[in-house]
């Protein structure tokens, strides 16, 4: 007798069950320390660091990169294509700081490992302070027309003033809080000049301000006296 395999039905088939090993993904190293990228006083290469990533059972091992805050947000620092991780400006952000380093796989963007990337330090120097300073601090003139100021030179009756201002530029803002004149422009410099007459020791307040920075500035006084000699007779 012969034996005539019967032949299987399709539904058969849904009786085996096909296995086939999952995606997975590594990444290294694990964890990684870096310093702000305008940090100071730091060697560059200690701004980046390079992830690895190494993908199994997939036809595709191509890995997706990207970086995320540790709250889920965007990251700060940014990470290329070959997984070199580069740090952010420090901009405010907290010392230390911490971000997270995703790699997917392509073939699978649901098989993901991650990576902590801790940044540290206290980013750029501090900037130069804003420095202005009014010459001369305190001055004398006499009035262009006092008692026997007649005898006094112009010179004596009027007073040139210098701002000098560090580490900002101009324009420079002039004002006087007193009698007589200033003829100043928006530079660093200005001219005072007395008035005709007035009391003796009657002070002026001479003041220049920074126009990007109200609160960069300087004053200087001066003391207004009439000349009167006994000596002289009118």
């Amino acid at each position: 007798m012969r034996f005539t395999p019967t032949p299987c039905c399709p539904a058969e088939f849904s009786r085996w069950l096909i296995c086939q090993h999952q995606v997975e993904i590594e990444i290294w190293p694990a964890s990684a320390e870096v310093y702000f990228l305008d940090e100071r006083f730091c060697d560059p290469a200690n701004t980046q660091v390079r992830f690895e990533a190494a993908v199994c059972n997939a036809p595709d091992a191509q890995v997706l990169w990207a970086v995320r805050a540790a709250d889920g947000g965007a990251g700060r620092g940014s990470i290329d294509s070959t997984g070199l991780y580069t740090a952010p400006v420090k901009n405010g952000l907290p010392s230390p700081c911490m971000e997270i380093v995703t790699a997917s796989a392509k073939a699978d963007p649901l098989r993901r490992a991650y990576a902590q990337v801790t940044l540290i330090g206290k980013g750029p120097p501090d900037p130069p302070p804003i420095t202005l300073l009014l010459l001369p601090k305190r001055s004398c003139l006499y009035y262009r027309n006092g008692v026997n100021t007649g005898f006094i030179d112009a010179s004596n009756k009027q007073q040139v003033f210098r701002a000098l201002l560090t580490n900002a530029a101009p324009p420079l803002t002039w004002a006087i809080n007193g009698p007589g004149t200033l003829v100043a422009s928006n530079t660093d410099l200005c001219l005072y000049q007395a008035p005709d007459s007035g009391n003796d020791g009657e002070e002026v307040i001479i003041t220049v301000t920074l126009q990007t920075d109200v609160t960069v500035h300087d004053q200087a006084e001066i003391a207004l006296v009439n000349y009167s000699w006994s000596g002289i007779v009118p």
